[in-house]
Formats: structure tokens, sequence, C-alpha cells
């Protein structure tokens, strides 16, 4: 065991931290108790620290471990700024993309209900000019006065009228703005089918060539005077009697036939007009309501030359001008007409010019007739009108029906579901046709094929522009979100005296 002298000593040392004489005396110690010895001075002299203020020592030396020196001062200040700084811009960059989130949501979404509201709105505008100009055109009409009426006959198919100005026809002939004029078209699923409709038969249809026909360009059209042997003898409550015959078209472009099926324009039309012949004549006839009967047929392009129409075609070049006019031999004027009569629409209508007097029985046969395109060719582009331009598309827009009824002969056909099929349009040859729009119609008192085709992809065109939309929106809020997890990710620390 140690003596008291060496023990104190070891105290004193420890106590006065003088490391050197600790050893010194600590060698003096036995090995054995060399270690327990160390403890207890060690301990004592921590409680003596202790008791004698060596907590206030023990916070002077960490007080001066802990102060930094100036400069790391002015590095902590700089990397805290820079910190605060680098925080600040990160909640600025959030916010704008929490504000660019929502706006940029809000602003295509907003572009795209507009254009759904403007298509909307053209729709609708569209609905109210149909409606305005048919109730425009259904007004009452004016009885006029036989003095009137004189006056119109007088002017004739000879006015000064073009189709070119048909919406101011109404001016100067009041019947052209009646509620059954004339031409239509015949939306074959709302036709109905009369069993009491008779048949027609012709007579005095084949001429010999003994008689002479006069063949006129009237300024509106191409017309073939017929005689009065001509007539229709079966058909109609009366016989009628035949007056002329005439026809319409287009250009190659456009198709030129008045009447339309399914809001489809054929390339020509061929009107033979009748009157009763319980009147003197045509102009005693005209004005009356049961005065004319008008057989109409659709011209279509064959492959081959239509040897009929060929006799009065051959011809046109001599009456190229203007109310010029000549003679031609006598044919079966009957081979102009399709072969099967007794397939045909039927309905009440008017003059398709002007006088536009509403008395005719019109019959639209369901057959149609060939020509070559070099016929039809001849018909487009070789007649002169007024002031030598040339006379084309001499044909009037379809007409509302205003509640008129379309007959038909034959019945259609039924199709799966209980609805009906079609009857297509059949050729003088046998064969039918398929026929393919070429130029709206529009006259029945609704949307034309056109309209509603335009008004369904304007729809679908926004539909689509909305969807697009919304996921352009999901796909920006998506990456945003990403942008803003991978800084979040970023840890910022103070810079060192090592970094710098």
């Amino acid at each position: 065991m140690a003596s008291p002298v060496v023990t104190e000593g070891l105290r004193s040392a420890v106590h006065s931290l003088d490391i050197g004489t600790f050893l010194t005396k600590r060698k003096e110690v036995a090995g054995g108790q060399r270690a327990l010895l160390t403890y207890q001075v060690f301990q004592a002299v921590g409680v003596q620290m202790s008791s004698e203020g060596g907590q206030s020592c023990n916070k002077d030396v960490k007080g001066r471990l802990k102060k930094p020196s100036p400069g790391d001062q002015l590095l902590n200040r700089r990397s805290q700024a820079v910190g605060r700084r680098r925080r600040e811009e990160h909640q600025e960059e959030e916010l704008e993309d929490k504000g660019r989130d929502q706006g940029g949501l809000r602003e295509p979404l907003a572009l795209a209900s507009d254009m759904l509201l403007w298509s909307l709105a053209a729709v609708f505008l569209h609905s109210l000019v149909v409606s305005t100009a048919s109730s425009s055109s259904s007004s009452e009409e004016d009885e006029s006065s036989s003095e009137k009426d004189g006056e119109e006959r007088s002017k004739g198919s000879h006015g000064h009228w073009g189709y070119s100005d048909q919406d101011t026809w109404a001016l100067d002939f009041h019947h052209c703005n009646g509620k059954s004029q004339s031409p239509i078209n015949i939306d074959t699923r709302r036709t109905i089918f009369d069993p009491s409709l008779a048949p027609i038969r012709l007579e005095g249809y084949d001429l010999t060539d003994e008689e002479s026909l006069k063949l006129l360009n009237n300024g509106h059209t191409l017309q073939l005077s017929l005689p009065a042997s001509m007539r229709i003898i079966s058909g109609f409550d009366n016989i009628f009697t035949a007056a002329q015959l005439h026809f319409h078209w287009g250009t190659k472009e456009v198709p030129g036939s008045e009447h339309t099926v399914d809001n489809v324009h054929f390339p020509a039309e061929i009107h033979v007009v009748h009157y009763n012949s319980k009147y003197a004549n045509f102009s005693e006839a005209a004005s009356k309501p049961d005065g004319l009967v008008v057989l109409g047929g659709f011209i279509q392009i064959g492959l081959h030359e239509n040897e009929n129409y060929e006799k009065i075609l051959s011809s046109i070049k001599d009456v190229s001008i203007e109310e010029s006019d000549t003679e031609i031999p006598g044919f079966n004027v009957r081979h102009l007409l399709p072969n099967n009569l007794d397939r045909f629409y039927r309905y009440n209508g008017s003059l398709t010019t002007p006088p536009c007097f509403q008395t005719v029985n019109w019959t639209i046969f369901n057959e149609t007739i060939r020509v070559s395109r070099t016929q039809l060719a001849a018909l487009e582009d070789s007649l002169k009108a007024e002031h030598n331009r040339h006379l084309s598309k001499n044909f009037r827009a379809p007409q509302l029906l205003h509640g008129r009824q379309v007959l038909s002969s034959f019945s259609t056909l039924p199709g799966p579901e209980g609805r009906h099929v079609n009857v297509p349009f059949s050729t003088n040859d046998g064969s039918s046709d398929d026929v393919s729009a070429k130029e709206p119609g529009g006259a029945d008192g609704g949307f034309s094929r056109g309209d509603v085709l335009a008004t369904a992809f304007g729809i679908l065109f926004c539909v689509t522009l909305l969807s697009f939309t919304v996921y352009a929106c999901q796909q920006r809020r998506r990456s945003s979100r990403v942008k803003k997890e991978m800084r979040e990710n970023v840890i910022y620390k103070p810079a060192t005296r090592e970094d710098v």
C-alpha cells in the first residue's frame, strides 16, 4: 500500500495538471496497486474541483474551445445568408409552380370551353337562320288580282330574271314566295306509298320525221315545242296535252338537276310540260289550280351515246345565240323518257321559273336516263344567254315542303329491324345506280346531310381538343411534381474553411 506522502504527491500533481510529476510519483507505487490508486486520486481530485468551482473552469474551457475565429464567423454568416437565399428561392419556385399548375389548367380548359361554346353558338345561329328563312318563305301570300296575274303572265319566262338572283324573284313575281314551290328535295325515307296512283299512259309521242319541231334557245333553257297530238291519256283525272319540253343542267363540276333525291343532285333534268285539255291553251291553264302536269326525269352520264337525245343535241349549235331557233324533224319523243314509267314520285308544286304559278302536278320518275359525257358537255357549253353570257347552272334551288306530302307509286323494301330500305334509282339499261352525294339540297325543312356532318365533326373536334388539353395539363402537373421532389432531395449545408 502506498504511503500517505506518495498519495498526496500524486494528488497535488493531478490537481496542478503537472503530468510529469504525476508520472514520476506513480512509478513509486507498486504495480498491483497503481491502477486503483490512480483511480482514487482522480476521483478525489474531481470531487474537489466540483466543490471548488470546477464547473466555472469547465465552462471557461468549453467557451474557449467553441468560440470561432473572426474568419470562421465571416464564413458562417455568408453560408447562412446563402442558405436563407436558396430557401427563399425554393419557396418562390414552389409558389410559381403551384400558380402555373392552377393557371395552366384553367387557361386551356377555358379555351376549350370557349371553342365548344362558339361551335354550339354557330349551330344555334344556323338553325335560327333556317327557321327564319322558313318562316319568311311560309308567310301568307296575297291573292293577286286578275290584272296582276295577267301582267305576270305577259312577262312569262321572258321577263328580266336570272338564276343568279333567285332570291329577288318574289319582288316581281309574288307567287315565287308561296308555300307550294318547286323544285324540292325528295326524302325517300318520308315518301308515302300510294297504291291508288295509276300508271301513266302516253299517246301520240311517236312522231314521224315529216313533222317538224321548233328548237329554241330562250336565254334560260333549251326548249323544244311539242304538237297538241301528244297527250297523257291515263294517270290523271283529265287528259293533258303536251306543250313543250326543256332541260336544266349545271357544269362539269356542279351537277344541275333541279329536283334532288336524298339531297343528291343529278347532272341534268328533263321536263315535259302538259296542260289540262279542258283549257284552250297553255297560257290559260298555267294559272289554274288543276292546269299543269310536268313529267320529270333525271339524266346521268353513261358509256354510250343516246341516239334519241342526239336528235336534239346535233342541232344545238344552230341555236347557240339567245332567242335563236331552228326546225328539227320529228322523232319518237317517248324515247327521251325512262323505259319504266310506272315507278315515280308525285307531289303538288309550281313552275320552277317565274311567274312560279303553284299549279303543277309533278311526276318524277324513279328510273334515270343516260347520255354520254360528250352529249352532256354539248348541253353545258354550247348555249349563250343575254349579253353573250354562257348559259349554264340554269336550275333553281330546292324549296321547302311546308307540310306537303310526296307520294310514291312503289313501296320500299323492308330492311333489318323493321326499317325500310330505299330502292336505288335504276337506269334505262336495267342497272341500278349507287347514288352518291354531289351537292347538298337541304330544302326539306331541316338540316341537310352536309350540315349534320359539319356539326358532328365540329363537336367531335371540340371534344378531342378538350380531352387533349386535360391530358396536357395532367402531364404538366406530373412533371412539376417530379421537379419538386427532386428539389426537396437537395440538402444545403454551410460552407467551411476547407470548402473555400
